[in-house]
């Protein structure tokens, strides 16, 4: 009879630590090693070398009022503006060559001329006769800041990806798990608008409480270059938390449609971006028209601010490299299965004292 008890308890145990075990052996729901994945990363430099590297582009932009306030309504036009950008592969430089802006600060600043390295992004800025760097954000201490400037210049469309609050390529980028943590939720290969497209879905946690989930669409038929991307319904809070009172949820869209070219791969022709509000349908909120986009070696003095504007170039700052690659999901927590393999243990061994009970030989009268 001991020898039972023995083996029934050690029986329990068993099952709790092999539960337990595991449990503690699952990986994190991230799939950045899918070979679809794997396969995008290996095409990213031929990409940047491709459409971001020795370029001037030059594109209309046409902003709309989507929340509109006094004075305004849905549809008018935010700011309607011609710019050019032009890059070295590592450098980016942007400037609005003619337009408008409807806000007068915007058309105020309209003289900014924006830059962008991966070290750091900063804009020059036209203060009476005189010139003043502002907007600075170094990598190293405020990526979520800097990284996304380059896609605000247009030079790296065919990399965008959906999510967060502007859409950027960071979803490949480990070093920016500093400040937000991306993980790939799924990849798929799907249909949309009739053509093969591979989907790929990212979690953007800020590690603040906001969690943004989004889907981006990739060409396979063109080296992956990005097609469209749509985020999950989401509300978006101050201080980058989510305001469970905020009046208005909210999703929002991109489309990018491209035409062939003498350069035997398709160009970005246009980039369409809408929102829709809970309730409502869908607004445009900003078209980009590529206007052009040639091939062009900019001179090293095109990104240096010492004759043009009478500036000291800021210096070169350490940045830690690091490769392209998905960044690990956040560390799983297992303290809820540990607590539930915890009160499966006391049950279990009331489970034995029972059976032991049973079994026990009853006296006879």
């Amino acid at each position: 009879m001991r020898a039972l008890t023995l083996a029934a308890a050690a029986l329990v145990v068993a099952i709790w630590l092999s539960a337990l075990s595991t449990i503690q052996a699952q990986s994190p729901d991230d799939k950045s090693s899918d070979p679809i994945i794997q396969e995008y990363l290996a095409k990213l430099p031929v990409l940047i070398e491709r459409y971001s590297t020795n370029r001037k582009i030059r594109i209309r932009d046409i902003g709309y009022v989507i929340d509109p306030i006094a004075g305004q309504r849905i549809g008018d036009e935010r700011f309607n503006i011609v710019s050019e950008t032009i890059t070295d592969g590592q450098q980016i430089k942007g400037y609005v060559l003619e337009g408008k802006f409807a806000d007068p600060m915007e058309e105020q600043r309209k003289t900014d001329v924006y830059f962008w390295r991966p070290d750091m992004s900063f804009a020059v800025r036209r203060q009476g006769t005189q010139f003043k760097i502002v907007d600075k954000h170094l990598a190293t201490t405020s990526r979520y800041d800097s990284e996304p400037k380059k896609y605000w210049l247009c030079a790296h469309a065919p990399m965008l990806a959906a999510g967060a609050t502007t859409g950027t390529s960071l979803w490949f980028d480990r070093s920016e798990r500093k400040s937000v943590i991306i993980t790939i939720a799924d990849v798929n290969r799907v249909e949309r608008n009739g053509r093969t497209c591979i989907e790929v879905r990212t979690k953007w946690d800020n590690r603040h409480g906001m969690i943004d989930y989004a889907n981006t669409y990739l060409d396979p038929a063109n080296d992956y270059i990005a097609i469209a991307g749509e985020s999950d319904w989401k509300k978006i809070g101050y201080f980058g938390k989510v305001d469970e009172d905020a009046p208005k949820e909210f999703r929002t869209f991109f489309d990018i449609e491209y035409a062939p070219s003498a350069e035997g791969y398709p160009l970005p022709k246009y980039i369409r971006r809408t929102t829709q509000y809970n309730g409502t349908p869908v607004l445009k909120s900003q078209d980009v028209e590529f206007l052009s986009y040639e091939k062009y070696t900019p001179s090293p003095e095109e990104f240096q601010l010492e004759k043009p504007y009478g500036l000291t170039t800021p210096a070169v700052a350490v940045v830690e490299e690091k490769p392209a690659v998905v960044p690990a999901a956040a560390p799983r927590s297992y303290w809820r299965w540990i607590v539930i393999g915890a009160g499966l243990l006391p049950a279990g061994i009331a489970f034995v004292i029972f059976l032991l009970g049973r079994l026990r030989p009853r006296r006879q009268p």
